[in-house]
């Protein structure tokens, strides 16, 4: 950014918000970002979102009510970001394409955004946004407990496709169509007609057949699993080791240590699991 817009070192503000209890650092810091917007504080947006995305880090990527608080005010920083640009550039503050060749002193929009063009492409999509139609995609975002940044973008288009679409990917789900072949009909990606289908409470049976074949039933190997193994144990107890010959013993024992190798990874695997929230 230019040196008209670098007027203030405020790193002993944004310093600040790390002496504040928990409970009041979100509010302090929305605050501080609509104080920032309204005067067209760009560095001051852009430090203030980096401050919210520390604090959203140290909460971890988990669907507590915390971290989901957390993250939503990073969205709406972001938001907040996204209109200071569209302002900036209507008051010709800000490069846009247009006056990129006209006044290179101006910043561009680039330099706000830390991910690039699919960052700023989102954070100005939410921007246009009206108020009430920000809100209900943010509480969509927390219901469906991700608020990650392509998910909203996700759930911003899947609104304004039209209702025509959604009911031809229930016609051709219903005819037995997966959702590869309905991606070919409708000249849409799989992952998008997965999209539109789950938002429109739509099943496509014909998937559910392909996740069968590909996915077994972890549940119920771990569980028979877990049931012939108790078995094997109480069974060993009763051989006679010395009624084997030393060939038996070492061929037994050699494919019972690979087997063990085996079942232990798994035990850590599902040990990993039972720690996972």
């Amino acid at each position: 950014m230019t040196a008209a817009l670098r007027t203030n070192d405020y790193r002993h503000r944004v310093a600040f918000f790390a002496d504040l209890p928990a409970a009041d650092r979100a509010t302090a810091l929305w605050e501080a970002t609509q104080d920032a917007l309204a005067c067209r504080d760009y560095d001051r947006l852009i430090q203030l979102r980096e401050e919210a995305a520390r604090r959203r880090d140290s909460l971890g990527r988990k669907r507590t009510p915390a971290a989901l608080d957390a993250a939503t005010l990073v969205r709406r920083i972001e938001r907040a970001v996204g209109q200071a640009v569209l302002r900036g550039q209507a008051l010709g503050e800000i490069r846009t394409t247009a006056r990129s060749a006209e006044n290179r002193a101006l910043p561009s929009a680039m330099e706000f955004w830390k991910s690039g063009s699919d960052e700023g492409a989102a954070c100005r999509a939410f921007a246009r946004l009206s108020d009430d139609e920000w809100e209900a995609l943010l509480a969509a975002g927390r219901r469906d407990g991700n608020l990650g940044r392509r998910n909203l973008m996700w759930m911003l288009r899947a609104s304004k496709t039209p209702t025509g679409k959604s009911e031809r990917i229930k016609e051709l789900a219903d005819a037995g169509h997966s959702s590869a072949q309905i991606s070919e009909r409708l000249g849409l990606t799989p992952e998008w007609v997965r999209e539109l289908a789950r938002r429109a409470h739509i099943d496509i049976p014909a998937d559910d057949g392909v996740a069968r074949r590909r996915r077994p039933d972890a549940t119920r190997i771990a569980r028979e699993t877990a049931h012939a193994l108790e078995g094997l144990a109480m069974g060993v107890e009763l051989a006679d080791v010395a009624a084997l010959s030393p060939a038996e013993a070492k061929q037994c024992a050699a494919s019972l240590n690979g087997s063990l190798r085996v079942l232990g990874r798994f035990a850590r695997r599902l040990s990993k699991r039972e720690d996972t929230p």
